[in-house]
């Protein structure tokens, strides 16, 4: 039951126990706007007599909407006179919004599943080639550990005993990275201090120089957006620490004709011309071209002529919210 009016506390709680759905409920057709059923067609209702004693006609109202069948609405009525036809009409309009209340709250819930099962999937790829290759690398170390110890061979058993043990490292920090990824909320106050508070922690955790510039007056991003925007520079910090080597870096945002531009620009060993999207030392750029399309973004990542690597995802302004003052196209 929807809503209900006059009806006693016991008749409400009965409504909302009905195990047994009268078929003929469900007799409307997509070309029938209403069908009324008289006390005569509902005497094989089985819960009616506990819902509604007194009841001697039913209006069954079709939910179709943008021709989509998800059920029907009743309405019981205490004497045998049927609507008329400007009521029939009010009641077809307040039955179309039932139907497309129902319809959005489907999509919505398919929606939500299919970003959870988006995110879930890129998840379980980080772990799988990220935590799982070092530990395949660990268990192919061991017997060569057992082996060396039983020769015995100092040398090569403290060399596998300091494989192990960076191995180790790189997985515990690993593990780390994906905690703070997936359960660091997003700053509420916006992309530019999520960024500040990214670039204060990646300073803690290398002794590489960090620069952040950003240009004020930006537009605001829609949250989601601002959250792909973040996790994409999140990324390509992480991979600065992980792969590049570098002693400075540099990151970015700023507004280039007509598109958001977020930069980052390191001085390491740079990358190949263009860079694997497999593989576990490349595999966070896959994960980044994944989060660009979301967003109808361009990204690049490449190697700068002087060395080192420099990542640029452009965002055309017209795709968010807000748009920019520069209508030119992203270049």
């Amino acid at each position: 039951m929807l809503a209900a009016q006059g009806l006693a506390t016991q008749t409400v709680a009965a409504s909302l126990e009905c195990q047994s759905p009268c078929a003929r409920c469900a007799l409307v057709s997509e070309a029938q706007p209403s069908h009324w059923l008289d006390a005569k067609q509902l005497a094989g209702c089985l819960d009616l007599k506990k819902i509604m004693p007194a009841c001697q006609g039913a209006l069954v109202l079709p939910l179709h909407p943008q021709e989509k069948p998800l059920g029907c609405c009743q309405l019981f009525y205490a004497n045998a006179q049927q609507p008329s036809a400007d009521l029939l009409t009010l009641l077809g309009a307040a039955s179309a919004l039932i139907g497309l209340s129902l319809l959005q709250s489907e999509q919505s819930r398919e929606l939500l599943y299919a970003t959870v099962m988006d995110e879930r999937r890129l998840m379980a790829a980080e772990v799988h080639d990220s935590i799982a290759q070092n530990l395949v690398y660990m268990n192919m170390r061991l017997p060569l550990l057992r082996e060396a110890l039983a020769k015995p061979d100092q040398p090569r058993a403290q060399r596998y005993i300091d494989d192990l043990a960076q191995s180790l490292q790189g997985t515990q920090r690993e593990v780390r990275e994906l905690l703070m990824h997936y359960r660091s909320p997003f700053d509420p106050r916006g992309l530019r201090h999520a960024l500040e508070e990214l670039t204060g922690e990646f300073r803690m955790r290398s002794d590489c120089a960090l620069e952040f510039h950003y240009e004020p007056g930006l537009p605001q991003l829609p949250a989601e957006q601002a959250l792909q925007v973040f996790h994409i520079a999140q990324e390509g910090l992480a991979n600065v620490i992980r792969h590049a080597n570098a002693q400075h870096a540099c990151l970015s945002l700023k507004v280039v004709r007509g598109c958001l531009e977020l930069t980052l620009a390191d001085n390491g060993k740079g990358v190949g011309d263009p860079p694997a999207l497999t593989g576990t030392t490349h595999f966070g750029m896959g994960i980044m071209h994944e989060r660009a399309q979301r967003l109808g973004a361009a990204l690049s990542v490449s190697p700068q002529p002087g060395g080192g690597t420099l990542l640029r995802l452009l965002l055309p302004l017209e795709l968010a919210s807000t748009p920019s003052d520069d209508p030119g196209s992203c270049g």
